[in-house]
This record gives C-alpha cells, sequence and structure tokens, in this order.
C-alpha cells in the first residue's frame, strides 16, 4: 500500500524512451506525399494482418514542417525497410536512419507555442519589399505550408498601372510594379474601372475582386507571405495606425457611414480589456478627472473620443 501513490505519480522523465523501446527510424519519401505515406503504409499493414501475416512495426508519423521524411517505429532497421518496400511515395533503396535515443522524444514534439504566434486575426507587419514596415491583419494561415494571408492597404498607382496596360511597349514594366513607393490608399474598383484598368471578380469567392494578379476585398489588398516574411504584433498597434486601416475599408460607405462607425470599428479593433469602460456620445454631460482642468464639468461636443 505505500507504492500506491507512487505508482500514478509517473513522472516526465519516466515518459521518455528508452533502450527497451523500439527505435525511431526516419525513412524518406517524395516531398509533398507524406501524409500519403503514412496512409499506404497503415493500410499495408492492415492488409496483411487480415492475411495473417503482420507487418514489424509499431506506428508511422509525419509533422508538417518536416517535408520529405516520416517517422517509423520499429525494433530493427530491416522491420522498416520490409514495411515500406513497395509503396510508390516511398524511397525504400535509402534505407532506414535511426533517431539517436536523446533526439526521439525532440524530434517529435509538436512546437505549439510557435503554432499558436500568428493565427487568424492576428496583427502583424511585413518584413520587407513593397509593404516594409506596413500594418497588415491575418486572413489565414497554412501551418503546413508556412504561409499566411494578409489584408493589407493598398500601395499602387493606379494611374501608371494604366498607361502601362495601354502601352504597347509591355517590356518597360512588364508586371505592374511600381518604379516608386505609393502612399497607402484603399483600392475602389470604379475607380479602377474608369482608367481602363482589367478589373474583375475571381471565380471562386466572388467578394475577391481582381486586377492583373493582384486581389482585393473591401478595399485591401489580400497578399500572401510566408511566416517568416511576417512581424508578430505582441502588443495592439497605435490607434491611429488601427483607426487609419480600420477606414480604408469603410471607403465606399462614406457618405451613409454613421458618424460613430470609425469609433465603433476601431474599439472592436482593440484588444480585450483595452477599450475605455464608457462610451461617450455628442451631447453627454461630463465632468473631467484628472490634469489641470478636473472637476470641470462639461458638454461633449466633438464628434469622436
Amino acid at each position: 500500500y505505500g507504492h500506491y501513490g507512487e505508482e500514478e505519480d509517473v513522472g516526465q522523465q519516466g515518459l521518455q524512451p528508452t533502450t527497451y523501446d523500439p527505435g525511431l527510424f526516419i525513412v524518406t519519401c517524395r516531398i509533398g506525399a507524406e501524409r500519403e505515406a503514412c496512409l499506404q503504409l497503415l493500410q499495408k499493414c492492415y492488409d496483411l494482418a487480415e492475411r495473417g501475416t503482420p507487418l514489424q512495426i509499431k506506428s508511422a508519423v509525419c509533422l508538417d514542417h518536416l517535408k520529405g521524411f516520416f517517422y517509423v517505429e520499429a525494433f530493427r532497421d530491416s522491420h522498416v525497410v520490409e514495411a515500406v518496400r513497395g509503396l510508390r511515395t516511398i524511397y525504400a533503396g535509402k534505407g532506414a536512419r535511426l533517431v539517436p535515443l536523446k533526439e526521439r522524444a525532440a524530434a517529435i514534439t509538436v512546437n505549439r507555442q510557435a503554432k499558436a504566434a500568428i493565427e487568424r486575426d492576428s496583427w502583424v507587419r511585413v518584413r520587407g519589399g513593397l509593404y516594409k514596415d506596413d500594418l497588415g491583419k491575418v486572413v489565414d494561415v497554412d501551418f503546413a505550408a508556412g504561409r499566411a494571408t494578409i489584408k493589407l492597404v493598398p500601395r499602387l498607382d493606379l494611374t501608371a498601372m494604366a498607361k502601362d496596360h495601354m502601352s504597347t511597349d509591355r517590356r518597360r514594366n512588364p508586371f505592374g510594379r511600381q518604379a516608386v513607393r505609393p502612399p497607402p490608399k484603399p483600392f475602389r474598383a470604379k475607380e479602377a474601372g474608369e482608367l481602363g484598368l482589367p478589373v474583375g471578380k475571381d471565380r471562386n469567392d466572388p467578394a475577391i475582386i481582381t486586377l492583373n494578379t493582384h486581389r482585393f476585398i473591401d478595399g485591401y489588398t489580400l497578399r500572401n507571405y510566408t511566416l517568416k516574411g511576417l512581424i508578430l504584433q505582441d502588443t495592439a498597434p497605435p490607434l491611429d495606425e488601427i483607426s487609419r486601416f480600420n477606414q480604408a475599408g469603410q471607403s465606399d460607405l462614406e457618405d451613409t457611414a454613421d458618424p460613430t462607425s470609425h469609433l465603433q470599428q476601431l474599439l472592436k479593433s482593440m484588444p480585450d480589456g483595452a477599450a475605455p469602460k464608457a462610451t461617450f456620445v455628442k451631447g453627454d454631460r461630463v465632468v473631467v478627472t484628472g490634469g489641470d482642468l478636473a472637476t470641470l464639468e462639461g458638454e461633449d461636443w466633438a464628434d469622436m473620443v
């Protein structure tokens, strides 16, 4: 009875692999077919087990960040080579390499913190290129490919693009690249169409507007970047910068929008707990609680607070 609690309390050290456990072997496969290779190996295990000749492997696992390789657990490398022989996505001729005992746990450990670093609706900045240091918002993340789709305030000179489009000499600027970095400005399909630019709609998503190789939605441009090409904003960006970013998405509704819509969008973009506890509107009676004008009463007359 004295050892009952000790048996239940298994330390982390007791979960580490030992020399009595099956070895972890790394196997080479076709790049991009890591999951397919594991499924083929699983199907082969089932088929041979039903015939009464099961394979001598224990498990197989592939990781999203490991391209062209996957892991197989077995006691001997010959068991692994025999198991993968005949599978079209696996290079059985390259054999199986044993992962050192000290590296086995780290080899198959998923870095959850790194994956959670950049996620949908995160604020990021671009490391380089035309949009260097510009503020963007993540729309979608593909961890397997290591890429993310973000929306930014476009930096396009539509007038220069229209001249290049109408020009017969396409060698001067064949891809519509900007010689000088234009200022950020919301995209308007009507303005681009009036300039004679080929504006269209995406086949898969009619809400996305296309212009050559550019894609736009709600006045923003959609661009794909590698995760290494983006800088995550650990804290909320400055309020004036968030306000300018949100106003880009409201450029088509400026004439009919509610005067307080910019403030509402700004408050929604702020992290939880950062928004003020009280919301003021024009005409409210207020009392100054700090500063040189403390204790004075007045009437709120500003459109935005």
